[in-house]
């Protein structure tokens, strides 16, 4: 039988890696998930251990570095080695891959599950437990919310894809994965129904959201009172709205205060709490006030990285008001799939997010970041009406549909219905361990093949 060319596996990755992009916003083609991750799987597995890894590498550089071309405006020619560190999952994917095809050529539907097995772990642990811990780009938020989302979340889902695209390498597995591949196009073209408020319903409320860039409080204070005619009893504020610590600037908070008592509203305003001296001695907070003062905080737990974004939170639990317990997780907090979950399991009723996407970082960064958000909608069964500084700021019902939003570069305020929600998803419940799952499984079967019964060193291609 004659193996393919390297130099065209090669070729065939670098087209897997460049489809990656139009998966995500703006484009949204996330049937081309299948075909990219399929084209991986075949190149990198069917020659050398080196290929595979070199293979891996360089699909995890380009497909990333096409996907989150923006980074570089912030952090301009450094994104490369961001780049090749994200690059080295995908390499460390595909050699395992290798190993298991080798080793069991007999064995397909194992190598099936193990292939989505180690594909999930990996992702898993890139993703949220890495220091550099980077939630975006996966199958799974390709696809987006779907009936599984409140079930297993992106990772079950990103599980799924995998397997299917896993099933079609081998004859063996050809029929499970084209049907595996069917159920992702019925989940994908088939969704949730949005959910609809009843005008007559006694327990929705209207929240207004602000989205501008300016970091002045008076410019903030006439976007809001531009809501009055639509009777908000709540307006969210973006991330980092108010920069400086409110509660020492007596005449900010006045002035804030004096706001909530005129409409009779509560807000939501990003600013900071002061720690100490120190340049980070600080968290990064979102402020709940009304008319009386503060009613609570919540700082954000996920300040990002190579920033000074303030000190994390430990904790994450809503603030009590009268509109019900409020979850306020702060911007980059809402990209992981744990900070949301420990609100709603903390009996949160619904979520208002402070955001702050730059304007410099592009339309294509806000577009990308505001698809995150509704996945974390579907995962907990919550309303979410999050405000964003320069876009997309939106609200979001609990299946992950939008029902109203203000586009990126644009500046404003609008308002929407919300209501709160009582119970958990099973997701909240126990899907949330789902990927844990894997990643268990992933570490006993990377001993296995090292210390076990795997390929000796002697015995491994280069």
């Amino acid at each position: 039988m004659k193996t393919t060319p390297i130099l065209s596996r090669f070729l065939v990755i670098i087209l897997a890696a460049g489809l990656t992009p139009f998966c995500f916003p703006p484009f949204d083609a996330w049937p081309l998930m299948l075909v990219s991750i399929f084209l991986l799987l075949w190149a990198a597995t069917g020659s050398t251990m080196r290929v595979a890894f070199y293979g891996g590498l360089l699909f995890g550089v380009i497909s990333f570095g096409a996907s989150l071309a923006w980074l570089s405006t912030i952090f301009g020619p450094r994104c490369i080695t961001l780049f090749l560190m994200f690059g080295m999952f995908p390499a460390f994917f595909c050699m395992t891959i290798k190993t298991l095809r080798d080793r069991f050529p007999e064995r397909p539907v194992m190598v099936m599950l193990l292939v989505a097995v180690s594909w999930t772990a990996i992702e898993f642990f890139r993703s949220e437990i890495f220091y550099l811990r980077f939630p975006w780009i996966t199958p799974g938020t390709s696809l987006g919310p779907t009936f599984l989302s409140p079930l297993i979340g992106v990772y079950g889902a990103t599980f799924l894809i995998v397997l299917a695209v896993a099933g079609l390498l081998h004859r063996r597995t050809q029929t499970i994965g084209a049907v595996l591949c069917l159920c992702i196009c019925l989940l994908g073209f088939w969704r949730p129904a949005p959910v609809q408020l009843s005008a007559d319903d006694n327990d929705h409320f209207v929240v207004g959201l602000v989205q501008a860039e300016e970091r002045s409080h008076l410019h903030y204070i006439k976007w809001t009172r531009s809501l009055a005619s639509q009777k908000p009893d709540l307006v969210v504020w973006p991330e980092y709205s108010l920069p400086d610590d409110v509660e020492k600037d007596e005449w900010v908070y006045r002035a804030l205060t004096n706001l909530c008592a005129e409409m009779d509203i509560i807000m939501v305003v990003g600013t900071r709490t002061v720690l100490g001296p120190g340049t980070r001695d600080w968290h990064n907070t979102a402020m709940v006030l009304n008319a009386d003062g503060i009613v609570g905080r919540t700082h954000k737990a996920r300040p990002i990285h190579f920033m000074n974004d303030g000190q994390p939170a430990t904790h994450s639990v809503p603030v009590q008001t009268r509109l019900g317990a409020m979850a306020n997780p702060v911007c980059f907090d809402c990209d992981y799939t744990e900070i949301t979950r420990r609100f709603a399991a903390a009996e949160s009723d619904f979520f208002a997010v402070p955001i702050m996407d730059a304007e410099r970082w592009t339309a294509w960064q806000h577009v990308q970041h505001a698809a995150l958000l509704r996945c974390r909608a579907a995962e907990t069964g919550r309303w979410f009406a999050s405000a964003a500084s320069s876009g997309v700021s939106q609200i979001i019902d609990p299946t992950g549909h939008v029902h109203h939003e203000m586009g990126a570069m644009e500046e404003g305020a609008f308002a929407g219905r919300i209501a709160p929600r009582e119970g958990r998803t099973l997701f909240v419940r126990v899907g949330w361990l789902f990927p844990w799952v894997n990643l268990a499984v992933f570490v006993l079967l990377a001993f296995w093949l090292v210390l076990g019964k795997g390929l000796p060193l002697s015995r491994r291609q280069t």
